[in-house]
């Protein structure tokens, strides 16, 4: 008899359709709160419990989720309609009017926490949210009138053309279904141990930081066919892989398994240092940024290779981006940092990216003379977020290339890392874009210049996940372009 995970298998026609899923080395302890929900770990557990209305699927395209299907009308309307049979775990039907309303709980929620990208172009947005913080409940929210429902669809009306970028922004899981259950008065996450599925997945149990399991949500209608009937993730790195459907999910490069068939996926995550506190910190002065940047790129291409683990080594911010910038004429810092430099979190775990992103940090600041301490923060999206640090060592998933709305995400909104933007020369060019003053290419070109200028962002490397499988999994049922899985698509073979 064979004991793993604590699950007692005595042979394979016992083992069930279940999935166990390895987070080798998460970088935060997994929870099921939606405010968390962004980041890669917990994504990875809270996308399975959200029906949204559109998503990224396990073959790389955005596709019909809670929607049967969507039409853009004229850039100005969008029309969605939804599925009949819809309800949450706990039977509460997903209507087109219920749906309006989490809906705008999350634009309010979310516009209080930093920003919506591309809803905030609704129509009559601001007025929406001056409403809203009159109320003293989130549960007495009036309504949006540019959100509306009509039956089974619902509609959104934009004062500008938006003809990119909502489906993406849909498919984040706070602009799924939200069961209004989920959150008390104030608009907080209720318990970060529950949460009530709109998905097609629930929470069986949960152990915060050691296994979560997850059964399928028998509301659900749509698993692809062998789907998981149970899927078990763990950080158990010396799982028996023996008569089990096992899939390993590493970010480092020392993780390796010799009965298991390694898949990498397309490397969309930026490995980086970002420089924050310039407001009034030592790296206030562009001049002081620029020479940081210099010579950290000096120590980068001094003590990496060009190919380590998961990684690429680059200093620029997209991979594979070939674009002539000019840089700043520097020499020496304005003055000496009178203080420490606060660097974000505490020292990154050994072989993963950030770590390697600490050593060349580390070595430049020594050579620097700058003296520089950890904060040993507890490492929570909103600190990991924070631009008050001198430094952050942070991942994040920026895509292939220059689009406004992941831009918009990842600069100017509490949805996505909070890149540094200092002078919000960013976020002003964004606007000019979305108010048609530069064209597509003026945008990417405009971009790379100011991320060069600022010298506030210092690439690293480019690298993406590892997965490991069992030849049980059947591959043609995920796509290398995937970033978070879906469980209800793996097939089992």
């Amino acid at each position: 008899m064979l004991t793993v995970l604590g699950i007692r298998l005595n042979s394979k026609s016992n083992m069930g359709n279940n999935l166990h899923y390895v987070i080798i080395k998460p970088r935060n302890k997994i929870t099921l709160n939606l405010f968390e929900s962004e980041r890669y770990e917990s994504a990875i557990l809270v996308q399975q419990l959200i029906g949204t209305l559109v998503y990224y699927s396990n073959y790389g395209r955005y596709e019909p989720r809670l929607a049967q299907s969507w039409r853009n009308i004229d850039g100005y309307n969008w029309e969605f309609v939804l599925k009949d049979y819809l309800k949450t775990e706990n039977n509460e039907p997903i209507t087109a009017v219920l749906f309006k309303k989490s809906l705008e709980r999350s634009i309010y929620i979310f516009d209080q926490r930093g920003g919506v990208p591309i809803l905030s172009n609704l129509k009559g947005y601001k007025d929406f949210i001056e409403k809203c913080k009159t109320v003293k409940s989130i549960y007495d929210l009036p309504s949006f009138a540019s959100i509306v429902a009509e039956g089974n669809k619902l509609k959104f009306i934009f004062d500008q053309k938006v003809n990119s970028g909502l489906l993406q922004i849909l498919s984040f899981s706070p602009f799924g279904y939200i069961s209004i259950e989920n959150f008390n008065h104030a608009g907080e996450w209720n318990d970060d141990k529950k949460f009530i599925s709109s998905g097609p997945y629930r929470i069986e149990n949960i152990e915060i930081g050691v296994k979560y399991s997850l059964i399928k949500n028998s509301n659900w209608k749509d698993f692809a066919d062998n789907a998981p009937d149970r899927v078990i993730i763990t950080h158990n790195e010396d799982i028996n892989t023996e008569n089990q459907n096992v899939i390993i999910d590493a970010f480092t490069n020392e993780y390796s398994h010799a009965s298991l068939n390694k898949y990498k996926l397309v490397p969309e995550y930026l490995n980086s240092i970002l420089i924050g506190n310039y407001d009034s910190g030592f790296f206030r002065t562009r001049n002081n940024r620029q020479v940081f940047k210099k010579y950290l790129n000096k120590v980068i291409v001094r003590e990496l290779p060009l190919e380590f683990g998961v990684n690429t080594r680059s200093t620029t911010f997209y991979p594979n981006q070939d674009v002539h910038t000019h840089d700043l004429p520097v020499s020496t810092f304005d003055s000496k940092a009178s203080k420490p430099l606060i660097i974000e979190g505490r020292i990154p775990i050994v072989g993963t990216a950030r770590w390697h992103a600490w050593k060349v940090l580390e070595k430049a600041l020594i050579e620097l003379s700058l003296p520089f301490e950890f904060a040993n923060n507890e490492s929570t999206f909103l600190d990991m977020t924070n631009r008050k640090y001198d430094l952050r060592i942070r991942g994040s998933s920026i895509g292939g290339g220059v689009e406004a709305w992941g831009l918009f995400v990842s600069f100017c909104s509490s949805m996505g890392i909070n890149f540094p933007d200092p002078n919000d020369r960013v976020c002003n060019l964004l606007s000019d874009y979305e108010n048609e003053k530069l064209n597509e290419v003026e945008l990417s070109q405009l971009f790379f210049q100011i991320i060069n200028d600022e010298a506030a962002i210092l690439p690293i490397s480019h690298y993406g996940v590892s997965l490991f499988f069992s030849s049980n999994i059947d591959t043609n049922t995920f796509s290398p372009a995937l970033s978070i899985m879906k469980f209800d698509q793996i097939g089992i073979l």
